[in-house]
């Protein structure tokens, strides 16, 4: 689908620990606007489906990216 809105929110530092091993990833957070019509899950191979949720209808965090809830905190006010 193409982007009708793209903005970027900030980017995090995310340490973390990968089978026994310390990682150190970049993470870059864009609030995108797209037609929800035109979007195709192409990597089905990675990605059971794609789904959309309300912030307030969110999935329990066992289904969730491991780094999620800390964006949505941290970003919460140009979310919406």
């Amino acid at each position: 689908a193409e982007a009708e809105m793209c903005e970027f929110l900030g980017y995090d530092d995310v340490h973390r620990d990968q089978d026994g091993t310390p990682t150190h990833w970049i993470s870059l957070g864009f609030k995108v606007l797209v037609d929800p019509v035109e979007v195709r899950n192409t990597e089905p191979d990675m990605c059971d489906d794609v789904r959309w949720f309300t912030m307030d209808d969110l999935p329990e965090d066992s289904f969730l990216h491991s780094q999620l809830p800390k964006f949505l905190e941290r970003h919460k006010d140009k979310l919406g």
